[in-house]
């Protein structure tokens, strides 16, 4: 076991680096002996040590898609430490839990273990460690539609990186605060941050951040009509995540160069960058994301013409989010969307009737189908 967390340790530390592949294979040829540890760990009651194993592999969990398991052995851990007193341990497991929820699209508890890992680390005087978890607090506050406070806490999380001194945790506050809307800014054009995010993350050799940076730049620019511009960020972000194996932001981009796409009339090339999208959010669990999607194909054929497919997969969207988020969140909200909705509402009742009657399976199976009436 110790030296299992010896090896996940020094992983942690280069999985931001030049040669952070070769560390993910590594955990991923050893995963089976590390989640053995991990238990071992638990069962002998060594705390401090299951801790720190299950922090270390917070970021492995995320790039290879094992979002559902990484949850589990997060939640037994502090479940674990529940009566043992490691407050920095514990808000850092927190974070790591809450990024798991992040990514499964469940936000709203995702935010409570935000929450709670702020307060850990405040009380700890960790500003380090409260800067890291404002960042992504921050990014889960706006996707549930509470923009001024999720602007106040990104820009928060910028502020204390820039104290901290630490580059990777600068450019990663840059990320969350500007790459994580949607391009969507009022007043304000974030692309001199966006580029100092990547322009630090290529001097650390960080090509994850930099294709996160050049992602963010492609929504900046789709959001301000710069089509043109937007196109070969989205695809060089999709190629770096290709390279990296990153499934989550793979489809990301992948949604951006569908919507780009929709913008500029390529209807066939749209249509074929967000069923991509769709199919690897739905593969990898994340079911916020794969009912965002839903959006985002029914305004695609809605450009395209195909109304009654359109007012289906939008009416499934509307029912759907609230049974997975609640509410609407802002990541999809926009008058377009809205005028769209009504629309659909007046002119295709039953078609939009159908579709609020779908269930999640029969709305992806629906939205991956032919785009031909």
């Amino acid at each position: 076991a110790d030296y299992y967390l010896s090896l996940a340790l020094e992983a942690e530390e280069q999985l931001h680096g030049c040669d952070q592949l070769s560390w993910l294979d590594t955990l991923e040829l050893e995963i089976d002996n590390l989640h053995a540890a991990l238990s071992w760990l638990l069962q002998s009651r060594r705390v401090k040590k299951a801790l720190q194993l299950a922090i270390s592999l917070k970021w492995f969990w995320y790039r290879y898609g094992h979002f559902h398991q990484g949850q589990r052995l997060l939640e037994q851990t502090l479940e674990a430490a529940a009566s043992e007193r490691y407050t920095v341990l514990e808000a850092k497991a927190l974070h790591a839990l809450g990024w798991m929820f992040f990514i499964q699209g469940r936000w709203s508890l995702a935010c409570d273990r935000y929450h709670q890992s702020l307060q850990l680390f405040r009380a700890e005087g960790d500003r380090a460690g409260e800067g890291m978890v404002l960042a992504d607090l921050g990014v889960a506050e706006r996707w549930l539609c509470d923009r001024s406070t999720g602007d106040r806490d990104c820009e928060q999380a910028v502020r204390i990186a820039r104290e901290v001194g630490d580059p990777l945790q600068i450019s990663i506050a840059l990320i969350w605060a500007y790459a994580t809307t949607g391009g969507k800014f009022e007043g304000f054009s974030p692309q001199a941050e966006l580029e100092e995010a990547v322009s630090i993350s290529r001097r650390l050799g960080n090509l994850w951040g930099v294709s996160h940076g050049l992602n963010g730049l492609g929504d900046l620019f789709r959001e301000t009509g710069r089509y043109e511009e937007a196109r070969p960020r989205y695809q060089e972000a999709l190629k770096g995540f290709r390279s990296l194996r990153d499934r989550w932001m793979a489809a990301w981009s992948l949604e951006g160069l569908g919507t780009t796409a929709c913008h500029l009339g390529d209807v066939c090339d749209a249509e074929e960058y967000l069923k991509e999208s769709m199919q690897l959010f739905h593969a990898l669990g994340d079911r916020g994301n794969t009912v965002f999607m839903l959006s985002r194909m029914g305004m695609a054929r809605r450009t395209a013409g195909n109304h009654h497919q359109a007012a289906r997969l939008l009416g499934a969207y509307r029912s759907l989010l609230e049974v997975f988020v609640g509410h609407p969140c802002a990541i999809s909200c926009s008058e377009e969307l809205d005028t769209a909705f009504r629309q659909y509402q007046q002119m295709y009742p039953e078609q939009w009737s159908a579709g609020q009657s779908m269930s999640l399976e029969e709305s992806v199976s629906a939205a991956l189908g032919c785009a031909d009436e």
